[in-house]
């Protein structure tokens, strides 16, 4: 019988750490939460933009971790049934409850301040913090997130519009280009690779 390992508090953390970032990296995962997060009232005609950009992009079956953390659990719900809403739900929930898993001083580091936490924040998760505080933190940074996003969305059409001139003007068709957007890679997981 192998003897079960104990994690200490501090390889706990550190292994929640990682998960969180790994999981606000997934760039799949937040093709999926973006119709849900990108609402009409605050971005306006972004909003159509982005849930255009869904239809395409839930035509490919889901990779892996976007199915480990999405579709498995939600098929063996109560009644197996998934749709795009409890999809989008879900990944939102994933990646805000992964914001929890950082440390406050690499929350405000990733939104671009070079300003250190107060001595209270030090060494402190978001998820413990007051829940006050822990909501304002979750949503000022998810708004931020959004926005790189939104933004990483928005570079798509550049290419697919180049690729119609291209096709228009030259009657060739263009070279098949991966039109994904890059992953989000938060300041200190680019540092660790």
């Amino acid at each position: 019988m192998e003897k079960e390992q104990k994690l200490s508090d501090k390889e706990m953390r550190e292994l929640t750490r990682k998960y969180s970032l790994e999981t606000l990296g997934h760039q799949s995962l937040w093709m999926y939460a973006l119709p849900k997060l990108v609402t009409k009232e605050q971005y306006g005609d972004m909003a159509q933009f982005v849930q255009e950009n869904y239809q395409q992009f839930i035509q490919k079956a889901p990779d892996q971790k976007s199915y480990e953390l999405l579709f498995a659990p939600l098929r063996e719900s109560e009644d197996g049934t998934v749709s795009n809403p409890l999809i989008q739900k879900t990944a939102a929930l994933n990646l805000k409850h992964s914001i929890m898993g950082l440390y406050v001083q690499e929350v405000l580091s990733d939104v671009g301040s070079d300003k250190k936490v107060k001595g209270e924040y030090g060494g402190k998760f978001v998820g413990e913090l007051s829940e006050k505080e822990r909501q304002v933190v979750v949503e000022m940074y998810m708004q931020d997130l959004i926005r790189r996003q939104v933004s990483k969305v928005l570079s798509k059409p550049s290419g697919e519009i180049a690729g119609g001139l291209e096709q228009i003007l030259s009657g060739t068709k263009p070279e098949k280009k991966n039109s994904m957007p890059v992953d989000f890679e938060p300041e200190e997981l680019k540092q660790a690779a």
